[in-house]
Formats: structure tokens, sequence, C-alpha cells
């Protein structure tokens, strides 16, 4: 009999690995989702709309560009 290393046990291959591979998506998605709510108590997500209008390079480290293309 030859061994195959990508088959289960019980002589599956998808299956199995389908089901732990959608668990682990899963698992992920909720621990991310989980952090990120965490972390949005501690420290806002997102910046006031106010600086948003200003532009988050002068709002958030005071900088100024010029991105005009000049010859």
């Amino acid at each position: 009999m030859k061994m195959d290393y990508f088959m289960a046990p019980d002589g599956t291959y998808w299956e199995s690995n389908l089901g732990g591979t959608l668990l682990t998506i899963i698992f992920v998605a909720i621990m991310t989702w989980g952090c990120a709510k965490l972390i949005t108590l501690i420290i806002p997500m997102r910046v006031s709309k106010q600086a948003e209008n200003v532009g988050l390079d002068q709002s958030e480290h005071g900088e100024s560009v010029d991105y005009t293309a000049r010859p």
C-alpha cells in the first residue's frame, strides 16, 4: 500500500482539511474582531472629521507638503 502523506488516517483528504481550515478561519476572524474591539476601548481607531478635512499630514504630524510637480 502506498503511503500518501496528505491523506487523513481514514482515507479522506479534503473533507478533514476543509473542516480544519474553516474552523481556523472562523477562529482567527473572531479573535481579530475581539482584539480590535479591545484596542478601540483604549485607543481610538479613527481620527476626527475635522482632522480628516484638514488632512492627516497636517493634523497628525504637523507637516505641510507641496504636492505640485515642478519642471
